[in-house]
């Protein structure tokens, strides 16, 4: 932790290099480099989650906001990085990938009344499909309210209603995987019911 800790101070420290850029070039450079540390906290902060080392996470995502704000909002949409991984943990046979948004992303364009904080995604682990994306969502309309969304090829639902306190991330966390442990089985269940049906199908992908 202490190596990434020192990799992070050291990025906030081209801060003015950053802002002197004067081609695609450079930008390119500087974006692999700041994608390179935030791909190592990612994995650092994997290690820890495993661990329940939840606030050395923390920590950890505070140096990388700070990271952020040094570097600023110009340098982040150039390079086209709005948010970082916070996790990549194996859940049996599947994936979650847990990550954060650098500010509020607009979950349709041009109406800023609901936003996207946080992001989780239940992938298969062997083929990396992707099955599921939640994402802790900021509303606006006449009630202000922190919701758990859920997308899938059927559409949008809210999982799980917060009130007007922003939850943390552990808690959205554990909502998720409750969430998906639920959908995962019934997931798994159909899938084995019609392999044990159509067994001359066994390379029929399932929607």
């Amino acid at each position: 932790m202490e190596t990434l800790l020192l990799k992070l101070e050291h990025a906030r420290s081209l801060r003015e290099k950053i802002r002197r850029l004067k081609s695609k070039t450079e930008l390119e450079n500087y974006r692999l480099k700041i994608i390179g540390i935030l791909n190592a906290a990612t994995l650092e902060m994997s290690r820890m989650t495993k661990e329940r080392k939840h606030n050395e996470v923390e920590k950890v995502v505070k140096e990388i906001m700070r990271l952020k704000n040094a570097l600023g909002d110009d340098f982040f949409e150039a390079a086209r990085i709005n948010a970082f991984g916070r996790e990549i943990t194996q859940l049996g046979s599947y994936l979650l990938t847990g990550g954060q948004y650098f500010k509020p992303v607009m979950i349709q364009d041009d109406d800023d009344n609901i936003v996207k904080l946080y992001f989780f995604v239940i992938s298969e682990a062997e083929t990396t499909k992707i099955l599921f994306r939640y994402y802790l969502e900021h509303a606006s309309f006449l009630d202000e309210y922190f919701a758990l969304g859920l997308v899938t090829p059927e559409g949008h639902t809210q999982v799980e209603i917060y009130g007007s306190l922003c939850p943390p991330y552990w808690k959205i966390r554990r909502d998720v995987i409750n969430n998906a442990t639920v959908r995962l089985t019934r997931h798994d269940d159909f899938e084995n019911s019609n392999s044990n049906e159509y067994d001359n199908f066994s390379d029929h992908s399932f929607p």
